[in-house]
């Protein structure tokens, strides 16, 4: 297939504006070859993806691009000037053949995207995780493309892809629990703000799965594996236990007045476990402070 000296003006279609390479075609296997040389692809419209060209031909990496020109096409959804739904670089063009200005992927990639590859976090912790029982971990997780780009997602057209967190005991001990363990993409980013593990102290792993990405027409990568090491309560946190017996370390709990963690910390002063109350606990002023509500500043006269 030859394309020389052609301009593709004012297009509009529903999967590339202007240009649509279907898949079908191995191209390890039949000698199919493109020449594309001085093409213009100017203010083509796609309602979905692919402002001027989608491909899902996995020779579209072998063509004999020259001077191909991709300026003002607005893709609905992603991928301005190209778009391929494939994980492979082989459905799409290199970009040093190419020209691109001005291009709008609405949701996300404005010159050159494709369907989402794979997701990774925001690194927090290290792959070995120790947390009390009952505590909390917070996770943010951004969905990225074949070339390495973070899909911002203007649209939230992703809100459909979940991620769900599963907790597996290496003693096969079922008497866990895990609250807060799925969320959803919006604007490009899944937050797990509260993601709460309880269970008997021991070796555990945490894994993540995808949801949803049926959508999209492929299959979305996250690999991302913690051990967890549960832990008995701190000396500074209570014990609080469930009906079920599983046993949540909290942080002791004090009146509004006193100013926790600014000039002063709560203990609790209750010798058992299964309490946790203004009651029973009581605030203690740094060193410094005094007053009722440690808001007292201590001034030593050196005269």
């Amino acid at each position: 297939m030859n394309m020389h000296n052609s301009y593709f003006i004012n297009n509009e279609g529903l999967n590339g504006g202007a240009l649509y390479l279907s898949g079908g075609e191995n191209s390890d296997t039949y000698n199919v070859e493109i020449s594309m040389r001085k093409i213009y692809f100017n203010n083509n419209t796609a309602n979905n993806f692919g402002g001027a060209i989608y491909s899902d031909y996995d020779g579209f990496y072998l063509t004999d691009a020259v001077d191909i020109n991709l300026t003002n096409n607005t893709a609905e959804i992603s991928g301005g000037a190209l778009y391929s739904p494939s994980s492979n670089n082989k459905t799409l063009l290199f970009y040093e053949d190419l020209y691109m200005q001005s291009n709008v992927g609405k949701a996300y990639g404005n010159d050159i995207s494709s369907s989402p590859s794979y997701i990774l976090s925001k690194k927090n912790y290290k792959d070995t995780i120790i947390i009390s029982s009952g505590g909390y971990l917070t996770f943010s997780f951004n969905i990225y493309d074949i070339n390495d780009n973070i899909l911002e997602d203007n649209t939230n057209y992703f809100t459909f892809i979940s991620i769900k967190s599963i907790l597996k005991n290496n003693t096969n001990n079922q008497n866990f629990q895990v609250t807060g363990k799925e969320c959803n993409f919006y604007y490009g980013e899944c937050h797990l703000t509260k993601l709460k593990i309880l269970g008997q102290p021991g070796l555990y792993s945490l894994n993540f799965e995808i949801d949803n990405f049926s959508k999209v027409n492929t299959k979305i990568k996250i690999k991302e594996k913690y051990n967890l090491i549960i832990t008995k309560c701190k000396t500074d946190e209570i014990g609080i236990y469930s009906r079920n017996g599983l046993l949540s370390c909290e942080t002791p709990i004090c009146y509004n007045e006193c100013p926790v963690g600014i000039s002063a910390s709560c203990i609790s002063i209750n010798s058992t476990n299964n309490i946790n109350s203004p009651k029973y606990n009581k605030c203690i002023c740094y060193k410094g402070y005094t007053g009722v509500n440690c808001n007292q500043k201590i001034f030593v006269n050196n005269r």
